[in-house]
This record gives structure tokens, sequence and C-alpha cells, in this order.
């Protein structure tokens, strides 16, 4: 079937404009604050070249609503980038409720982290002493410079969507509040100098503008400090606006990349479920373990929230787990599968039939567990039996060491077939959605 490249367009400034609306609506301000989240894609110093990649959905824009918190929970310890098997305290961005759960918007029902963060600064009220107030107030609004910076757990409201680099690399973009004002201001000029006062004019699959965030540093009141801009690309000289867009146009693969992403709606829109309700209470508990001085969670108040919250908000949706991931589980585990009994059959072969060139053939299920039963029991292989079956013609066996422990065979239909050891789990989905 044709890729069909009509899907994605550039987003209009109204499906824009209902997710600013959205933000607005959901915002809320706790007295001032600056903290910063990193985004996924890093910005680099200089000028960073980006794509602004399209959605393929004409209800949702290109760039979606995201506001968040961070709390302290228990999470996975990873060391070159692998996990150890320990847990540790960290810091993790929770989402807030009222942007990210439709039925709490309109059930007019607060975060539970918004709630408890405006008790604490109504707590903070008794104190007489600013400094004294400042301090009771740190682990909520965070302070400090440099390394000492702490970011507290007041949320942010930022912007997402995804992008693709000057080297054609797909990514996720945060982007800061003033960010993308500014990009939508660059984007409405560009709109009407173009005659298409209605489109994005970075989102567009076809004549969309690069964007370009320039990240660089500037002496102000004797102190240097980082500073961000964005602006839109622009043809070099010399370069015709034709030979400018075909540069910048987003392909077919590049599209078909992304349709195989999760699309930012299926990430961020009403996404919110209990599982993110009962992280933002794990780190609100673990928070207040730190600083019992808050004493937020045995509020009337605070209960009486929570539980009115466990009515609405949704249990996490039930996707049915990949085949291949099924069958990668069985591989780790000590059942025995057609792959286990294939790599156990090679190592056999190789050690035992290496002189005479034979490799294994491509058996059918059945030869496969009658093949493995004789190789555990140490048994002549038939290789005469299969037609048309000549040395060194099938797949190559790795120099492996034949298993010698029996193993109860399960003849069970799990559709696993010649998998490539190059790419093992590529080929293996592929295998797998073959008609048997």
């Amino acid at each position: 079937m044709a890729f069909d490249r009509s899907r994605f367009k550039a987003s209009s400034f109204e499906t824009i404009q209902k997710e600013e609306q959205k933000q607005k609506e959901t915002n809320k301000t706790f007295y001032q604050t600056d903290g910063r989240r990193a985004p996924f894609y890093t910005i680099s110093d200089g000028r960073n070249w980006l794509r602004v990649l399209p959605s393929s959905d004409p209800e949702t824009a290109a760039y979606v609503a995201m506001r968040t918190t961070q709390l302290p929970v228990l999470d996975d310890e990873w060391e070159n980038g692998e996990k150890t098997g320990r847990k540790v305290m960290k810091n993790k961005k929770i989402f807030i409720a009222t942007t990210h759960c439709d039925a709490v918007k309109e059930s007019g029902l607060q975060d539970p982290v918004e709630f408890y963060i405006q008790k604490v600064f109504e707590k903070a009220e008794d104190f007489q002493d600013e400094n004294d107030k400042k301090k009771f107030l740190f682990p909520i609004q965070g302070g400090g410079s440099g390394k000492n910076w702490k970011p507290g757990c007041i949320p942010q409201s930022t912007w997402v969507c995804y992008v693709q680099d000057a080297k054609r690399d797909l990514y996720r973009l945060e982007l800061r509040t003033n960010w993308f004002n500014l990009l939508h201001k660059k984007s409405i000029e560009l709109a009407e100098e173009c005659n298409k006062v209605s489109l994005d004019m970075f989102s567009s699959p076809d004549d969309g503008f690069p964007l370009i965030i320039v990240k660089g540093t500037k002496t102000q009141n004797g102190k240097e400090r980082v500073y961000y801009d964005v602006e839109a690309g622009k043809p070099a000289v010399g370069q015709s606006w034709e030979d400018f867009f075909e540069k910048c146009k987003i392909s077919d693969s590049e599209l078909e990349r992304l349709a195989g992403r999760p699309s930012l709606k299926e990430l961020y829109v009403d996404c919110y479920t209990t599982r993110d309700l009962n992280l933002a209470l794990e780190g609100l508990k673990n928070l207040e373990a730190q600083h019992p001085e808050f004493d937020v969670l045995s509020d009337p108040d605070f209960e009486e929230l929570v539980s009115k919250l466990y009515e609405i908000v949704p249990e996490p949706k039930q996707v049915a787990e990949d085949e291949v991931e099924q069958a990668f589980k069985k591989e780790e585990s000590n059942e025995v599968t057609p792959l286990k009994m294939k790599k156990m059959l090679r190592g056999y072969i190789a050690s035992n039939y290496s002189d005479e060139g034979y490799t294994l053939p491509n058996l059918s299920k059945e030869d496969l567990v009658k093949w493995y039963q004789l190789a555990m029991e140490g048994e002549e292989l038939p290789f005469d039996e299969i037609e048309g079956d000549e040395p060194g013609v099938m797949d190559e066996a790795p120099n492996t060491s034949p298993v010698t422990e029996k193993r109860e065979v399960k003849q069970e239909d799990t559709g696993v077939k010649v998998h490539d050891p190059k790419d093992v789990k590529a080929s293996l989905r592929n295998i797998l959605n073959r008609k048997k």
C-alpha cells in the first residue's frame, strides 16, 4: 500500500490556540518561580537547527501542552545504560492531573500536588520573618545556582513537539513557554508574509521553515548568564527558495518513521491515569517524610480530594503484550522454546558434524522437537532424511557448546521460525507477523 503523505499537514493556528487555552485554564501560579526543566533534545551552545514535524491528526496540533512537577520517588538505578537491580530515591517528572486528565479538568477538582503546595504556602503565611518563610518554602520553591541548584516541586508548564535535527535524527523537544511564544509570534509573521494566515509555518512537511534555537552567554550585572533565542531558518546567500524548501522538506520515509512512534496525543493528551496519581501521592509522602513540618497529608481536605480523584481518574489501559516481547520473555525463562532448541542444535552440529560441513536445516516443528530430543540423548541426527539437504546450505552455526542438561520439551506452537542472529528482535517481529 502506498504511503499516504496527505495525512501530515501544517497545524492550523486554531488547533494551536485550543492547546494554548487549555494550558491557560490549567496553569496555576504559586508566587514567583523560575524553575526550569531540561528538554528531551539537549540544546547545545550556538545555533541548533531543528525541523518541527507535523501531526497526522488534523484535530491535534504539532505542539501539545505539558505540565509536570518533580517529586522524590524510588526508581531504578542505572549504570552504563543498564539497570543495577537496586532502587534509589530520585526526583521524577510527574504529570499534573488538571492538564493531562479531561475527567479531572471537567470535574473542577484540583491536582493533588498543586493542592498540597497551596496548603504549604498557606502555612508559610504564619511566619513573621521573611528569611524563616523562605527557608520553610525552599523544598517547594527550590533555588540556588549552578551545581547548587535545587529544582523544588513547583509545577512547570511547557510544550512538546516532535523534531528532527540537521542529521535527520528524531527527537521530542520540550519548549519552555517563552520559547513557544517566540516561535508562535514568528510563525504568524511568516504566515502573513507567505499569505498562509491560518497555518503554522514551522510544522508544514513540504514548505515549513527550520526552527533555530540559539544558546549563548552574555554578561549581565557583572555576571555571565546563559540566554536563548528563537529564529526561523532562511535560505543561505545565493540559495533559491525552491532549493531551500526542498532541502528542508520532510521525506516520506521520515514521515513513516514518525507514524511508527506514539503520537503526541497518545503521550500527553488525556493520558493521566491512577498510575500517575499513585506516583504523585508516593512523591508527596516521600517529600513530607523529609519535611514533616509541612503536615498536609493528614489534612481532611486533602484526604477528601484524593478520595474523589480515585473515583474519576481512569485506570491504565491494558495493552496486549507484543508477540515479540512474549517470545523474548520465554527465551529468558527456563522454558524450552523453538529458539532454544535451534541454538542447542547448532552447537551440537558444530561440535559433531563440522568436518562434514553440515549446518541446521530448515525443520518443521515436529522434526525440530525430534532432532532436539536426539541431540539431548547424544544420538545421530538423520541428515539423510531431509530431502534436498546439502552441507552448508542452511543458516550458519555459531560456535557454541552443546547443551548436555535434559529439559522437559513443551511442544507448544509459538509460531517462532528461523531467526536472523544479526538482528534478532527485528527479524523475530517480521517472522511472527507472517501467515502460518
